[in-house]
Parts: structure tokens; C-alpha cells; sequence
């Protein structure tokens, strides 16, 4: 089966790159006062009792918000779904640990996303091992510890059933989801692929994630591939 890598795409409402703006349990107009990074969805406590405790904003500085799914960055603590893209993933039968419907809202509180939405949770079995999934002729370099990979070029076995997934111990500069192909068509068949571009894995330029080549890529006319963590 094909598999694609996800990746960030540009496009009315749907920015690329780090998040600009701050999840929050109650709306804040002024929130440069804000200690959010203690907040447990991301510092990634999750302990016994719920991460969410109700209600849920994302306060953004974009003046509109249209994609279909954007992580909270590399090492992603939570990440931000429209309506239709949750339903995806629970009929793919996606672990979810978590998740609450969020509100979108500029530092004035106004609405500012053209869909309902939800933030979420993955649950930990999400991350495959990489020895459990990738195929024979793969190239997935250590680091100087040995214990984090780099992708040079992947494939993945024949007959994996798995849909939706990560690998564990990836570096941060990659650390893609993956889908299957039949993910991949359901998703454009219910027109959830705002901002997502679904690249197949064979076709991806590894090489130029890699840190070593980021400030190449800074010299360049060339856009380093974001990757929907």
C-alpha cells in the first residue's frame, strides 16, 4: 500500500509554521500575561485527571483560520482539528486520549474560524516502532547517541494495516504523520485536506530536513517541507 507523510500547504486560513497564537482554558484579551507554557496540554502532564478542563480557546493573531489540522509544534503536545477531520480519525479508529471542542477567536474574541473545531490529545499508541513497521531498503540514520533517528529515505512493510500513525524516536526537524492511501482518499472524498499536503514517502527530499541543511536551505530560493508533527 502507498503511504504519504503529511505536511504543511499554504493557503487562504490555513498559515504554515509555528503556531501565532495561544491555547487557553478561558478567553484573555491581553495575553502577554499569561504563563501558558505551564498549562498542562503544553508541558505534557497529563496525570490521572483530564488535561482539558471545559471550555477551550485558541487566541490567535491570523485573521482567519481554515485548515484541516495543525500540530502544536515539533514534539507536538495537542493539536487542532476541524469537526470533519475528528470524524476521520475516529472511523479510522485513531487512538485519541483526549480531546474537547475549541473556539477560535482573535484578541478581541471574535470568531475568526470559518469551521467547528476540536484540540486533541494522541494517545501513545499513535508512535510504532520503527523495527514493527519500517520496510527492507529503508535508510533511517542514528544520531551521535544512537538513540534518534534521521529519515534518509523509508518504505514501509508489506501488509501493514495501519492508518494513521507515527514513529517513535524520530528527530524533531522530521517526526512526520504518516497515512495510508486509504486514509489519504477518504480524506479528500470529504474534502478534509485544508492546509495538508499528502506526500507520498517515496517522493519526499528527506535529506533537506535535516538540521545540517536547514541554513541551506535559509541561502536558497528553496522552502524547507513542514511537517505536520
Amino acid at each position: 500500500m502507498k503511504y504519504y507523510a503529511l505536511v504543511e500547504r499554504k493557503g487562504r486560513g490555513c498559515p504554515v509554521g509555528e503556531m501565532q497564537g495561544v491555547v487557553l482554558d478561558r478567553f484573555e484579551e491581553n495575553i502577554k500575561k499569561i504563563s501558558y507554557g505551564v498549562m498542562p496540554w503544553y508541558a505534557g502532564r497529563s496525570g490521572q485527571g483530564s488535561i482539558f478542563p471545559g471550555e477551550m480557546f485558541l487566541i490567535s493573531r491570523d485573521k482567519l483560520i481554515a485548515y484541516d489540522i495543525r500540530s502544536s509544534g515539533a514534539g507536538p503536545t495537542f493539536h487542532i482539528v476541524s469537526q470533519g477531520f475528528f470524524e476521520l480519525l475516529k472511523d479510522f479508529s485513531v487512538p485519541i486520549k483526549e480531546t474537547q471542542p475549541i473556539k477560535i477567536v482573535n484578541s478581541k474574541g471574535r470568531n475568526i474560524a470559518d469551521k467547528e473545531y476540536r484540540i486533541i490529545i494522541f494517545d501513545r499508541n499513535l508512535y510504532e516502532d520503527r523495527n514493527g513497521v519500517v520496510g527492507a531498503g529503508s535508510t533511517l540514520v542514528p544520531n551521535e547517541y544512537g538513540g534518534i533517528f534521521h529519515i534518509e529515505n523509508i518504505s514501509f512493510k508489506e501488509g501493514l494495516e495501519r492508518d494513521f500513525f507515527k514513529i517513535k524516536d524520530i528527530t524533531a526537524e522530521q517526526d512526520p504523520i504518516f497515512c495510508s492511501e486509504r486514509f489519504f482518499r477518504e480524506a479528500v472524498k470529504r474534502n478534509v485536506v485544508a492546509g495538508v499536503e499528502f506526500s507520498p514517502v517515496d517522493e519526499v527530499n528527506w535529506v533537506s530536513t535535516s538540521s545540517d541543511n536547514f541554513l541551506d536551505f535559509l541561502a536558497s530560493d528553496s522552502e524547507p517541507l513542514l511537517f505536520i508533527h
